[in-house]
């Protein structure tokens, strides 16, 4: 799962997103960017985890629609929590998925990915996009929908349901429990002092 979904991010985002430009569009042209960058480092990528780190913090975190991936990740939860809480919790949050997908950045193997027409909500300000990914073993195609949404005339990523599995509901799940049994203030200060404990660790920014 975490290998698909990192290919699915390396043939998804690079820097610039633009809403006037139809979003099945972008996400087609962009994505060679970004594999093209991930090839020319690959052995550097190999050697050293704090440079993968730090490539899928600045081509890949910017085009996440974080506090909604947050808000997402909190669901009913996310009401007992403050704005500061909030925050904080899109900090870990994003921190955690660096952590699990930067370690997949050498899993690219050639594999190509075929985006469909967007459907947009009538406001427009909302998009799916259903693809379909062609691993490079000769697999069947891996059934892909992303959700993106219109924030100050960007699109940004808010979801991705891999084979009907979503990434949001995935880690809802996961913090779920915890919350249940520390409250959403305590389950973030744990997050939290096991993420800086982490950095401390391996020297990481």
């Amino acid at each position: 799962m975490i290998r698909t979904l990192t290919l699915l991010l390396l043939v998804l985002l690079s820097p610039a997103v633009f809403a006037l430009e139809d979003p099945s569009s972008m996400l087609s042209r962009e994505s060679s960017k970004l594999i093209q960058l991930v090839t020319q480092h690959q052995d550097q990528l190999k050697q050293d985890p704090v440079f993968a780190r730090r490539l899928m913090r600045k081509n890949i975190v910017p085009l996440v629609d974080a506090k909604g991936l947050a808000k997402g990740v909190l669901g009913k939860y996310g009401r007992q929590a403050n704005q500061q809480q909030i925050m904080a919790f899109q900090q870990i949050l994003t921190e955690v998925l660096i952590r699990t997908y930067a370690k997949a950045f050498t899993l690219y193997r050639n594999e190509k990915i075929e985006f469909h027409p967007a459907r947009l909500n009538k406001k427009s300000n909302r998009a799916k996009v259903k693809a379909e990914l062609y691993l490079s073993n000769g697999a069947p195609p891996v059934k892909l929908i992303y959700k993106l949404v219109l924030i100050d005339k960007r699109w940004l990523i808010r979801d991705l349901t891999v084979e009907g599995i979503s990434l949001v509901g995935s880690y809802r799940s996961q913090f779920a429990s915890q919350i249940q049994r520390y409250g959403v203030a305590e389950t973030i200060d744990r997050f939290d002092r096991q993420l800086q404990k982490l950095k401390s660790n391996d020297g990481s920014a």
